[in-house]
């Protein structure tokens, strides 16, 4: 067994062993005393580890407005935001090799959650351009693998929940 201590975007994770298993490549692994496993032995994720179990979006209202690209690529500024959660049969498969792409657009930033991952988008237009694409996951230099359609409610049917509250449910 690996234990893996990985430090990237000013983060501390520590990793179980199937988030160890995507980080061994990138944050180095040591040898666990209970394990017979040489150092430097590589781990293999089977591509069919990647189950979706569909998807959710939370319509946000901000704390404080952020500074954001719209679909043109114009910076605003933006009171609310959406989130989009992903569930995952596992959870752990997120981290630095982990790829996500709707369609053919990389989401380049995302986080993990106890049921899968999720990312923020600001502007409405760009959510209704997400609806309904592929969900693919690529791991390490493999190809993407196909998880699933984004099937979400339209923005203007979401309710306006405080970001104060979903960070309160996030620390419970």
């Amino acid at each position: 067994m690996y234990s893996v201590t990985c430090k990237w975007n000013g983060w501390l994770k520590w990793g179980s062993l199937s988030v160890g298993i995507l980080l061994l490549a990138a944050c180095g692994n040591e040898q666990d005393a209970s394990s017979g496993d040489a150092p430097g032995k590589e781990a293999q994720m089977p591509a069919d580890e990647f189950r979706y179990g569909g998807a959710d979006v939370l319509r946000v209202a901000l704390l404080r407005p952020r500074r954001q690209p719209d679909v043109d690529g114009r910076l605003r500024e933006w009171n609310q935001a959406f989130q989009v959660r992903l569930v995952l049969s596992d959870p752990s498969v997120w981290g630095p090799l982990v790829r996500l792409y709707l369609g053919e657009e990389l989401i380049p930033e995302y986080g993990g959650w106890e049921s899968g991952i999720y990312f923020w988008v600001y502007d409405p237009a760009h959510l209704e351009r997400l609806n309904g694409r592929t969900i693919s996951l690529q791991l390490e230099s493999r190809q993407p693998q196909e998880v699933g359609r984004l099937e979400l409610k339209p923005a203007s049917e979401l309710i306006l929940i405080p970001e104060q509250e979903l960070l309160r449910d996030q620390q419970s």
